[in-house]
């Protein structure tokens, strides 16, 4: 009856051995995959769904290479149908007209700066009105 009785506390204590070994085992486990999710996964998961409208991100238009003329009084270099350009300095710019039709040689205004182009009116027009 002992060694019925040593098997069967040895029996025990190896079962309750490898339990505590699986726990140990899937506990490793879970934390490596939780590291792996959060290191590699994750961030290129979000990279490559940013422009799927996923976590977007908007992005704001770049400011007009010619902002800073804003205010000036020029001439125009050609007439504006409504695109042509304007002599600044002697340079050419590329310019656009909100009325119609403006001659060359004229002064007007530029009001803004729309990407390359200079948006201009003659003196005394309101903004966006045609003339």
């Amino acid at each position: 009856m002992d060694g019925e009785l040593w098997k069967l506390g040895g029996t025990v204590l190896l079962c309750v051995v490898g339990v505590l070994v699986a726990i140990t085992v899937t506990l490793q486990i879970g934390l490596f995959l939780i590291t792996a999710v959060e290191r590699w996964i994750w961030p290129s998961w979000r990279r490559v769904h940013r422009g799927f409208g996923i976590d977007p991100v908007i992005p704001r238009p770049p400011p007009s290479e010619h902002s800073h003329l804003v205010g000036l009084r020029v001439v125009t270099g050609s007439p504006l149908k409504p695109h042509g350009h304007v002599l600044i300095d002697g340079r050419r710019y590329q310019a656009r007209s909100l009325g119609d039709y403006i001659p060359a040689n004229e002064p007007v205004d530029i009001i803004r700066a729309e990407g390359r182009d200079l948006v201009v009116q003659q003196p005394g027009e309101r903004d966006g009105g045609n003339s």
